[in-house]
This record gives C-alpha cells, sequence and structure tokens, in this order.
C-alpha cells in the first residue's frame, strides 16, 4: 500500500449540498460545515473525488 496516497471520496448530497432541493438540484442549499472539512483534508493533502448518484435513477426518460 502505498502510505504517501491520502484520498478521499465524497458524496455530494448530505455531505457538501443539502438535500433539500425538490429535485432541482441547482438550489441545493450549501452545506458549510460538510464544504470546510473537505477544504481541511485538502489542505491537509488529501485528493478529493467527488461522487454522486444524481440522476442516477433517470435511464431511458424516466
Amino acid at each position: 500500500m502505498n502510505d504517501s496516497l491520502k484520498r478521499i471520496i465524497v458524496d455530494c448530497d448530505g455531505v457538501i449540498a443539502g438535500k433539500d432541493h425538490g429535485g432541482d438540484y441547482s438550489k441545493a442549499p450549501p452545506l458549510l460545515h460538510g464544504i470546510q472539512q473537505v477544504n481541511k483534508l485538502y489542505d491537509l493533502g488529501y485528493e478529493i473525488v467527488l461522487f454522486t448518484a444524481r440522476y442516477g435513477d433517470r435511464e431511458n426518460g424516466n
């Protein structure tokens, strides 16, 4: 294992963006505490990977 590699995978919804948006992701409120924590990890040298399943259930026009 590479001890110098520091990576964290962060979900958008509920971590850095609120879930109260009624399906309109542009209205998702920022979650400042989560954003601050991600920024701290970045400052400590972590690679930040954003992960989301947004629109994941919308297949074939659904």
